[in-house]
């Protein structure tokens, strides 16, 4: 067997397997900027080959598609440490998809009177629940790399920020296999000002877990489903960003105030006062409602 075959023979079955492997979802599609930024190895590759292909030692050019092999297995662990076997191969597992795993657990003092909840979900679905422990606990499911958490006190206001960072797990053909979620256990009775931007294609939020004070939301999706459950008076729901459908499931007991004369406020004014019929049964509660998000189709369910 020619030595050239045999070389040519590896490099491409090493390029096979490394396809492969990112549509069975074992490496991810980051691997490509990681390779890119390996580009030297190839320099070397082609100067090994040059050198002993024609002599006596040229079964030594079997290095060259060693060494690009070698590129590909750095490229695929992302972290570009050898002398450590242990956090070598650790790079190389990917956490379960199906499995939400607890994040964090933030207790809360007696005194706590409100939750700031800042939200950065990107493609993640993110639930909310409630509980009756003074503590708020955070779950998600997610490849690679956890979500970021932190936690801030001012006075007996506890603020808490969720950043998703999970890997989208993206094949070479497009195909998206992994889908990331989140859970959020919140106690009912605390009020909650919820901050929350979303790329999810098709968001659903439930927030009936939730005592509403304030919900500003920022969302570039194929369309987004938001119901409202528990708030409190003079509750401002903000909209921005864009969707194709939008549909908003809304308690019947509440008095809704539409902010903006622009053609969508108008409609979203003229769908509440046809779902809502009875009005000497309102609560008294007042939630101002503020459309900022460009929408192709507007959906009004009133419960």
């Amino acid at each position: 067997m020619r030595i050239s075959s045999l070389r040519w023979g590896i490099i491409w079955i090493g390029i096979g397997l490394f396809f492969l492997a990112i549509n069975l979802e074992v490496l991810d599609s980051l691997v490509f900027p990681r390779l890119i930024s390996l580009w030297p190895v190839l320099l070397i590759a082609i100067g090994i080959e040059l050198i002993f292909r024609r002599t006596r030692l040229y079964f030594l050019a079997l290095f060259s598609p060693l060494l690009i092999a070698l590129a590909f297995i750095i490229a695929a662990s992302g972290d570009f440490r050898f002398w450590n076997s242990i956090d070598f191969w650790k790079g190389w597992k990917s956490h379960d998809s199906n499995e939400l795993t607890e994040i964090a657990n933030i207790p809360l003092d007696s005194l706590a009177i409100e939750i700031e909840l800042l939200i950065d979900s990107k493609e993640s679905q993110v639930n909310f629940l409630s509980q009756n422990d003074n503590a708020v606990v955070i779950k998600a499911s997610y490849q690679r790399r956890a979500p970021i958490v932190e936690h801030s006190k001012t006075e007996n206001i506890h603020k808490i920020t969720f950043e998703e960072r999970s890997i989208n797990r993206t094949t070479i053909f497009g195909l998206r296999r992994f889908q990331p979620r989140a859970e959020i256990e919140i106690r009912r009775d605390l009020p909650v000002s919820l901050d929350l931007a979303t790329t999810a294609a098709d968001a659903e939020l439930n927030l009936e877990a939730l005592t509403l004070k304030k919900f500003n939301l920022d969302m570039d999706c194929s369309s987004a489903q938001i119901k409202i459950g528990n708030i409190l008076d003079s509750t401002a729901i903000i909209l921005n960003g864009e969707t194709g459908k939008l549909t908003l499931i809304l308690p019947h007991n509440c008095g809704y105030t539409v902010k903006g004369n622009d053609g969508k406020s108008v409609e979203l004014r003229t769908l509440l006062s046809e779902r809502i019929k009875d009005k000497e049964n309102l609560s008294g509660v007042n939630v101002t409602l503020e459309l900022k998000s460009e929408f192709e189709n507007l959906s009004v369910e009133i419960y």
